[in-house]
Protein backbone atom coordinates (compact mmCIF):
# COMPACT_ATOMS: atom_id res chain seq x y z
CA UNK A 1 0.00 0.00 0.00
CA UNK A 2 1.53 3.37 -1.01
CA UNK A 3 0.62 6.45 0.17
CA UNK A 4 1.06 9.28 -1.20
CA UNK A 5 3.36 12.51 -0.01
CA UNK A 6 1.03 15.09 -0.48
CA UNK A 7 -1.53 13.28 1.49
CA UNK A 8 0.70 12.05 4.06
CA UNK A 9 1.76 16.15 4.56
CA UNK A 10 -1.46 17.15 4.69
CA UNK A 11 -2.82 14.59 7.36
CA UNK A 12 0.43 15.94 9.40
CA UNK A 13 -0.41 19.31 9.16
CA UNK A 14 -3.67 18.49 10.18
CA UNK A 15 -2.76 16.81 12.92
CA UNK A 16 -0.10 19.06 13.98
CA UNK A 17 -2.81 22.51 13.87
CA UNK A 18 -5.50 20.05 15.64
CA UNK A 19 -2.94 19.89 18.53
CA UNK A 20 -1.69 23.29 19.03
CA UNK A 21 -5.20 24.51 18.41
CA UNK A 22 -6.74 22.09 21.21
CA UNK A 23 -3.46 23.35 23.58
CA UNK A 24 -4.00 27.06 22.86
CA UNK A 25 -8.26 26.39 23.85
CA UNK A 26 -7.20 24.42 27.39
CA UNK A 27 -4.20 27.52 27.94
CA UNK A 28 -7.55 30.05 27.73
CA UNK A 29 -9.60 27.87 30.04
CA UNK A 30 -11.93 27.33 26.89
CA UNK A 31 -14.74 24.59 26.37
CA UNK A 32 -12.67 20.88 25.29
CA UNK A 33 -13.82 17.87 26.38
CA UNK A 34 -10.79 17.53 28.65
CA UNK A 35 -11.97 20.73 30.28
CA UNK A 36 -15.30 19.69 32.34
CA UNK A 37 -15.08 23.50 34.21
CA UNK A 38 -16.82 24.70 31.67
CA UNK A 39 -19.64 22.90 30.96
CA UNK A 40 -20.77 22.45 34.68
CA UNK A 41 -20.11 26.57 34.68
CA UNK A 42 -22.71 26.97 32.05
CA UNK A 43 -25.00 24.69 34.02
CA UNK A 44 -24.80 27.00 36.86
CA UNK A 45 -24.96 29.81 34.91
CA UNK A 46 -28.13 28.60 33.42
CA UNK A 47 -29.54 27.69 37.21
CA UNK A 48 -28.86 30.80 38.13
CA UNK A 49 -31.04 32.49 35.08
CA UNK A 50 -33.83 30.26 36.20
CA UNK A 51 -33.91 31.42 39.67
CA UNK A 52 -33.79 34.63 38.62
CA UNK A 53 -36.76 34.52 36.21
CA UNK A 54 -39.06 32.62 38.82
CA UNK A 55 -38.03 35.40 41.69
CA UNK A 56 -39.00 37.85 38.65
CA UNK A 57 -42.47 35.78 37.94
CA UNK A 58 -42.94 36.06 41.73
CA UNK A 59 -42.50 39.93 42.60
CA UNK A 60 -44.10 40.56 39.49
CA UNK A 61 -47.41 37.96 40.64
CA UNK A 62 -47.02 39.79 44.14
CA UNK A 63 -47.40 43.51 42.78
CA UNK A 64 -50.24 42.43 40.79
CA UNK A 65 -51.89 40.82 43.47
CA UNK A 66 -51.00 44.16 45.66
CA UNK A 67 -52.38 46.30 42.93
CA UNK A 68 -55.94 44.09 43.06
CA UNK A 69 -56.18 45.08 46.67
CA UNK A 70 -55.80 48.75 46.62
CA UNK A 71 -58.11 48.83 43.79
CA UNK A 72 -60.60 47.07 45.47
CA UNK A 73 -60.05 49.15 48.62
CA UNK A 74 -60.35 51.99 46.47
CA UNK A 75 -63.56 51.63 45.41
CA UNK A 76 -66.55 53.06 47.70
CA UNK A 77 -69.15 50.40 48.78
CA UNK A 78 -72.70 51.15 48.26
CA UNK A 79 -74.23 47.53 49.76
CA UNK A 80 -73.50 47.07 53.40
CA UNK A 81 -75.81 44.19 53.57
CA UNK A 82 -74.19 41.92 51.61
CA UNK A 83 -73.79 38.59 52.94
CA UNK A 84 -69.83 37.51 53.43
CA UNK A 85 -68.66 34.40 51.47
CA UNK A 86 -67.35 31.34 53.28
CA UNK A 87 -64.34 29.78 52.49
CA UNK A 88 -66.59 26.79 50.88
CA UNK A 89 -67.56 28.75 48.03
CA UNK A 90 -64.02 29.54 47.02
CA UNK A 91 -63.01 26.05 47.50
CA UNK A 92 -65.51 24.91 44.95
CA UNK A 93 -64.85 27.37 42.72
CA UNK A 94 -61.19 26.18 42.86
CA UNK A 95 -62.17 22.79 42.96
CA UNK A 96 -63.60 23.37 39.03
CA UNK A 97 -60.88 25.37 38.10
CA UNK A 98 -58.17 22.50 39.14
CA UNK A 99 -60.77 19.34 37.76
CA UNK A 100 -59.37 18.89 34.39
CA UNK A 101 -55.48 19.38 35.30
CA UNK A 102 -54.66 15.73 35.87
CA UNK A 103 -51.16 14.52 36.88
CA UNK A 104 -49.66 13.10 34.27
CA UNK A 105 -45.97 12.91 35.53
CA UNK A 106 -43.73 12.99 38.54
CA UNK A 107 -43.80 15.71 40.05
CA UNK A 108 -40.64 17.28 41.87
CA UNK A 109 -38.59 20.37 43.28
CA UNK A 110 -38.43 22.44 39.86
CA UNK A 111 -41.60 21.62 38.70
CA UNK A 112 -43.52 24.19 37.12
CA UNK A 113 -47.02 24.26 36.02
CA UNK A 114 -50.83 23.90 36.31
CA UNK A 115 -50.55 19.93 37.61
CA UNK A 116 -47.86 22.40 40.75
CA UNK A 117 -50.87 24.57 41.17
CA UNK A 118 -53.34 21.51 41.30
CA UNK A 119 -51.02 20.20 44.08
CA UNK A 120 -50.17 23.13 46.28
CA UNK A 121 -54.21 23.25 46.56
CA UNK A 122 -55.14 20.22 47.40
CA UNK A 123 -52.06 20.59 49.91
CA UNK A 124 -53.36 23.49 51.14
CA UNK A 125 -57.07 22.21 51.09
CA UNK A 126 -55.54 18.91 53.29
CA UNK A 127 -54.14 21.99 55.51
CA UNK A 128 -50.85 20.90 54.72
CA UNK A 129 -49.30 23.96 52.84
CA UNK A 130 -49.56 27.63 53.74
CA UNK A 131 -47.87 29.14 50.88
CA UNK A 132 -49.21 30.71 47.90
CA UNK A 133 -50.21 28.60 44.92
CA UNK A 134 -47.55 30.06 42.08
CA UNK A 135 -47.44 26.93 40.26
CA UNK A 136 -43.49 26.09 41.20
CA UNK A 137 -42.97 23.11 43.18
CA UNK A 138 -40.62 25.38 45.67
CA UNK A 139 -39.15 23.62 49.31
CA UNK A 140 -42.30 24.67 51.07
CA UNK A 141 -44.24 23.24 48.54
CA UNK A 142 -41.77 19.69 48.92
CA UNK A 143 -42.22 20.45 52.86
CA UNK A 144 -46.09 20.26 52.75
CA UNK A 145 -45.82 16.98 50.53
CA UNK A 146 -43.27 15.47 52.67
CA UNK A 147 -45.90 16.44 56.07
CA UNK A 148 -48.69 14.81 53.87
CA UNK A 149 -47.24 11.98 52.99
CA UNK A 150 -46.26 11.25 56.75
CA UNK A 151 -49.63 12.12 57.72
CA UNK A 152 -51.13 9.13 55.55
CA UNK A 153 -48.17 6.67 56.00
CA UNK A 154 -46.93 7.12 52.75
CA UNK A 155 -43.62 7.36 51.61
CA UNK A 156 -42.04 10.61 52.57
CA UNK A 157 -39.97 10.82 49.72
CA UNK A 158 -41.01 14.50 48.93
CA UNK A 159 -42.37 13.66 45.24
CA UNK A 160 -45.78 13.19 43.84
CA UNK A 161 -45.86 10.25 42.17
CA UNK A 162 -49.02 8.03 41.51
CA UNK A 163 -49.57 6.78 45.02
CA UNK A 164 -49.07 10.01 46.58
CA UNK A 165 -51.90 11.63 43.59
CA UNK A 166 -54.50 9.66 44.03
CA UNK A 167 -54.49 9.53 48.35
CA UNK A 168 -54.72 13.50 47.21
CA UNK A 169 -57.59 13.19 44.76
CA UNK A 170 -59.37 11.44 47.59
Amino acid sequence: MKIDKKILLIFIIYIIVTVVFSGYKIARGGETYFNYKSVVNKAKEQLNKDKEQNAVETSSNEKDKSNVSTTEASQPTTNTTTSPTTDNTTATQKDEDYSNVKFTRVLAENSKGDDVKKLQYLLKKNKCYNGDITGIFDAATKQALIKFQKDNKLPADGGLGSVTSAKLEQ
